[in-house]
């Protein structure tokens, strides 16, 4: 039997995100949502392209119509579990540390190696090539809740995939998935244009990011990392 999967229920005080308690990971994202924390990251090569998961075959999955040549881009990343948050940060506020802990476990889990052969390997991330990016919010009809962006510094060029698992009638499942690479501009290009595009679409992490200022604090979180000036320029990109 799966275990229960318990997230911290936030809420924002003073700038600070509180923990205010803990409800399971199928009650998050009712009607009225519940507050919770994720990571989101985009993985960059060393080229300075992005690295975007396509989450096309796990919505099909899920039930959903995507067409068959259809893309549904999205950062990597998921949720912040309750049992992850020191005891202090629920009264001092959830700490940007635990956020980088929370996209390390999640890039762990989702992002592999692909072989010649095509056999897909673990990932194994290196904590300090997470790059903070800033903190976003996004509040829907079934969704409400924070995340750290990170960029990860990739160091080679792969290749690379995703996978993920989804819930099912029949329980808890595996998603093997693709990765697209992208430079910064297709990105943009593609997001402001998704509504006259048939078969892309982005899902709420990215669209979060891109939307904000046109995506502008990624843009020049990705800058930074080629200029050499990551401690400055972060202060002034956040």
């Amino acid at each position: 039997m799966k275990k229960t999967e318990y997230l911290p229920v936030l809420v924002e005080r003073d700038g600070k995100l509180l923990v205010a308690g803990k409800t399971e990971r199928k009650t998050a994202h009712s009607v009225p949502p519940v507050c919770h924390a994720t990571a989101i990251i985009v993985p960059v090569f060393p080229d300075g392209r992005l690295l975007m998961e396509d989450r096309a075959e796990r919505h099909r999955r899920e039930g959903r119509f995507i067409p068959e040549d259809g893309h549904v881009f999205n950062c990597f990343g998921g949720h912040m579990q309750y049992a992850d948050i020191p005891e202090e940060e629920h009264r001092t506020g959830v700490s940007m540390e635990t956020f980088r802990k929370c996209a390390y476990r999640e890039l762990s889990e989702e992002l592999v190696r692909v072989t010649a052969d095509g056999r897909r390997e673990t990932f194994s991330p290196v904590m300090d090539r997470l790059v903070p990016v800033g903190l976003y919010s996004m509040k829907g009809e079934a969704n409400w809740e924070y995340s750290w962006l990170f960029l990860y510094r990739l160091e080679d060029f792969g290749p690379y995939g995703s996978q993920d698992t989804v819930m099912t009638e029949h329980g808890e499942e595996n998603v093997v998935q693709s990765a697209c690479v992208m430079t910064w501009e297709a990105l943009l290009e593609q997001f402001t244009n998704r509504e006259k595009l048939d078969t892309v679409s982005f899902s709420d992490g990215i669209a979060r990011v891109l939307l904000r200022n046109s995506g502008e604090e990624l843009h020049c979180a990705i800058n930074c990392i080629f200029s050499g000036n990551l401690n400055i320029a972060f202060q002034n990109c956040i």
